[in-house]
């Protein structure tokens, strides 16, 4: 009952929030349709008022030539009326142009002030928007938790030009449980089959994409340029794909998670430098190696310094002494750049279960500050990609020494 229940708050939720968007997305466009029309209208006015100031112009200049006429000409019955004639021309000059000067300055104040009004209105609109798409997520969960089954691969020990073995791990159609097969041996010594059902979030079979995967999450990356503090841990046994979903690989479809977000981050801040705002972006990129921070992003020739944890009195987390490292969000270059220098620093090593295992935890934070200096308003947020070490079992991964230490502290870690 509390599953169905969360199922149709999370579904009544997914269904205000498309209707919430469209509505934001409808007066959006319509404030923006209106905004461009009234601009366009304010500089028809102001045109309107240039050609009036022309003509203006042209009036004080005829007054001031009758003037002329009239102070040159000599005083007959024919120059008195003629004198009269100009006098209320003059006069009829003069309330024309007192009348042209109010009516543009009134019609001027009216458009100015239409335009603050909708800019206001677009101002909430964006301000609305920003706590509603928050509060769906808090509505969906703070904490949420994916499944993703990876697909078999040739160093799994099976020869896959033949048929595909069957998995133990079987994702359901409703994508929100998984079954696990397992064997068991009865008191009679037959084997028997056990079945173990496994509820999540959402769960993502063998044959799911990078990209359909990263559509799931692109929403928290939203929630990290709206000022929030986004954490997504990458958790599972080693040589299960973590590295991979963060990571991936390649500069086409094989993308993970990280420079995915860093490129949904640029098309962000370009739409939104649109409305008045400008970003300011750092990265870090750290890794936790037995229980020992090391910055990954140092230069090559610089020893690793001694990075402490400290809180400030605001309850700010922070590593100090940590390379940070100004990035442009739309530079795919230097975000890969980033990424290869984080790699190159990682520590790895090679197990029976994987021939690149990560033996450390890997957080990528990149730190986000927003200004819009015309709402006075200003964000500062945070998005932490963590790819943790792979937990395993020493019987099947096969390891000794030096790397049975870093076992011992990787799934001590992990359980922490």
């Amino acid at each position: 009952a509390a599953t169905a229940q969360a199922m149709a708050i999370q579904s009544e939720s997914a269904r205000e929030l498309r209707e919430a968007k469209e509505i934001h997305l409808m007066d959006e466009l319509r404030f923006k349709n209106e905004i461009e029309q009234l601009t366009k209208h304010l500089e028809e006015t102001k045109q309107e008022a240039k050609n009036n100031a022309e003509i203006s112009a042209g009036l004080r200049k005829e007054i001031e030539q009758l003037h002329m006429a009239l102070a040159h000409a000599p005083m007959n019955h024919e120059s008195v009326e003629q004198l009269g004639r100009a006098s209320g021309e003059i006069e009829v000059l003069r309330q024309k142009l007192a009348d042209l000067t109010q009516h543009q300055e009134q019609k001027l104040h009216v458009d100015a002030q239409k335009l603050r009004d909708l800019e206001d209105k677009l101002k909430a609109s964006e301000i609305s928007r920003r706590k509603l798409h928050n509060l769906v997520q808090e509505l969906r969960g703070n904490i949420r938790v994916f499944a993703r089954v990876r697909p078999f691969l040739p160093g799994d020990g099976y020869d896959l030009s033949k048929e595909m073995p069957d998995s133990s791990v079987l994702t359901r159609s409703d994508m929100n449980s998984l079954r696990i097969s397992t064997l068991q041996k009865t008191p009679s010594g037959e084997e028997k089959v056990e079945n173990h059902e496994f509820q999540f979030d959402k769960v993502f079979g063998p044959s799911t994409t990078q990209d359909l995967l990263f559509n799931e999450v692109a929403e928290f990356v939203q929630s990290a340029l709206d000022g929030y503090h986004v954490c997504l841990f990458s958790y599972g046994q080693t040589g299960s794909g973590k590295t991979h979903t963060m990571n991936g690989s390649g500069e086409g479809s094989m993308r993970g998670i990280i420079p995915r977000a860093m490129e949904q981050v640029g098309a962000y801040k370009r739409e939104l430098q649109e409305k008045g705002w400008t970003y300011h972006m750092e990265v870090s990129f750290l890794e936790i190696y037995n229980e020992t921070i090391r910055d990954l992003l140092r230069p090559a020739n610089q020893p690793e310094g001694k990075h402490d944890i400290k809180k400030d009195i605001h309850g700010h987390v922070s590593v100090t002494e940590l390379t940070k490292m100004a990035v442009d969000a739309e530079d795919f270059t230097q975000i890969m750049s980033i990424m290869e220098i984080a790699a190159q620093h990682r520590s790895t090593s090679q197990t029976l279960m994987n021939d690149r295992s990560s033996r450390s935890h890997a957080v990528f934070t990149l730190h986000l500050r927003a200004v819009n200096a015309q709402q006075g308003i200003e964000l500062n947020g945070a998005l932490n990609l963590v790819d943790l070490a792979g937990s395993e079992r020493v019987d099947r991964s096969g390891v000794s020494g030096q790397d049975f230490k870093e076992t011992v502290a990787i799934n001590k870690s992990l359980s922490a």
